[in-house]
């Protein structure tokens, strides 16, 4: 599962049908500052096309507000300032702190025409960017928009959830606007400093701890109408654009998200040099003409949008293709971590050497049979062998089994009414394999579960 333009539309309400964010950065940025802010930076305010952000509060923040009768071209002034904070602190901040690109101010000139823009694509391209860059061993630092991250993963996730108010929803008062569905929940004694704690979670994650389509048709009802336009492009397979930036979203890898059954999706090419795009050195680049193809993709979005497959294909055929593509775990089992202060001891590692103990029983189970000289030993086998399935469906490697003995099993002597782990294994069994099934009941309700955060936080630490 990913973060989606819908996703990005529902929380933020931030419009994604429109417009790229692209321009220009050939500009002469005090020519554009007088002219849009109404004042110029220092040079020690101001480093080519970035901005300080101190330098737009110590002008337009509280403390230097308009003047009550100040004229409609000052007043748009200070809008365009606001606007520029919001871009740069918050929907596209950056890892250089204190720093805000100037190449957004364009985009700002005309007031009117700037909401048309389709900004939630140009943030979630640069999230995606961000976060491409912050799995990487050597990076310490993110950029992004992380706020969005971090709603999505508490709207999906029970992993280091705060407490979240899940009742009526609230009202608002004749002068109050109305708040978009990211901050109408009640978020109390948010986790911190558990990240020992998160990665053990993550890698035990259940299919049924997951809320696959938290945006029920009854919490959509009275959200704000900039949240729900944008719909017919959710699921477009596009280009996400914000002037360098190019990052394909793709829908079709992740249609359970959407309520529709999930193939195997195509091979995708990642295309790894736009990658390597940044506007660093890079003050004379039209970005319109630069990134014409994909600009041309995006705006030809409606003929991209990935659509259900027929006949429809079980979720255990696509999760046992993804098990094969991906990696499982988010710590490398190798790595004994301290555990030193931590009231929530880390399982993961423990189960997975469970698993590994589990699958080599069962092997040399299967092994052992081939020699059983009578129905009693083969029936203490079979029991043992049922005994290895159990755990590893314990564990949630259920699936593991047959793959693991079936060249095995089809050497080994055939018992008349017993096959290895098979139907003369009587006792408890858990079925083998997980239960990815889209169940109705996951498709409209609107009750997000516990959080299973420790409810002391200070206990843990991050490593």
């Amino acid at each position: 599962m990913t973060i989606t333009l819908e996703d990005v539309a529902v929380l933020l309400g931030l419009r994604v049908d429109g417009p790229a964010i692209t321009g220009s950065s050939i500009y002469d940025w005090d020519d554009v500052m007088m002219q849009l802010l109404g004042r110029v930076a220092t040079n020690e305010e101001q480093d080519g096309a970035s901005l300080l952000l101190s330098w737009l509060v110590v002008n337009f923040g509280e403390h230097n507000p308009p003047a009550e009768d100040a004229p409609e071209v000052v007043l748009q002034q200070y809008a365009r300032a606001y606007i520029l904070a919001i871009l740069g602190s918050i929907l596209f901040p950056s890892t250089r702190g204190d720093s805000i690109p100037l190449i957004f101010l364009p985009l700002l000139s005309n007031l009117q025409e700037t909401s048309s823009y389709s900004w939630g694509g140009a943030v979630l391209a640069c999230l995606y960017h961000n976060l491409c860059r912050g799995c990487m061993s050597t990076t310490r630092t993110i950029g992004g928009c992380i706020i969005l991250l971090q709603l999505w993963s508490w709207e999906r996730l029970h992993v280091c959830r705060p407490q979240m108010h899940t009742g009526a929803p609230p009202t608002f008062g004749p002068d109050e606007p109305p708040r978009l569905l990211g901050v109408r929940r009640t978020y109390r004694r948010n986790p911190r400093q558990v990240l020992l704690f998160a990665r053990d979670e993550l890698d035990q994650q259940e299919p049924n701890q997951v809320q696959w389509m938290p945006y029920t048709a009854g919490r959509l009802a009275d959200a704000l109408v900039i949240c729900i336009n944008g719909n017919r492009i959710w699921r477009a397979v596009v280009p996400l654009i914000c002037f360098e930036i190019v990052e394909f979203q793709f829908p079709d890898r992740v249609m359970r998200q959407f309520g529709i059954s999930q193939h195997i999706p195509t091979p995708v090419d990642t295309n790894e040099s736009l990658h390597d795009l940044n506007r660093r050195g890079k003050d004379n680049v039209d970005w319109v003409v630069k990134n014409a193809t994909w600009l041309a993709y995006w705006d030809d979005r409606l003929s991209h949008i990935a659509q259900e497959r027929f006949p429809r294909r079980s979720v255990d055929e696509h999760m046992h293709w993804y098990y094969s593509i991906t990696r499982r775990v988010i710590s490398a089992p190798s790595i004994d971590r301290p555990q030193t202060d931590l009231e929530y001891a880390p399982w993961g590692s423990r189960l997975r050497r469970v698993a590994a103990l589990a699958l080599e029983g069962a092997k040399k189970v299967v092994a052992a049979m081939r020699d059983a000289i009578n129905d009693s030993t083969v029936a203490i086998a079979n029991n043992w062998l049922g005994n290895c399935r159990d755990i590893l469906d314990e564990v949630g490697e259920g699936h593991r089994f047959e793959e693991a003995i079936s060249h095995d099993v089809e050497a080994t002597p055939h018992h008349e009414g017993r096959y290895p782990g098979g139907p003369s294994h009587r006792r408890g069994h858990i079925p083998h394999a997980t239960d990815f099934t889209m169940h109705p009941s996951q498709l409209t309700h609107d009750e997000v579960g516990p959080s299973t955060t420790p409810a002391s936080w200070s206990r843990h630490k991050t490593i």
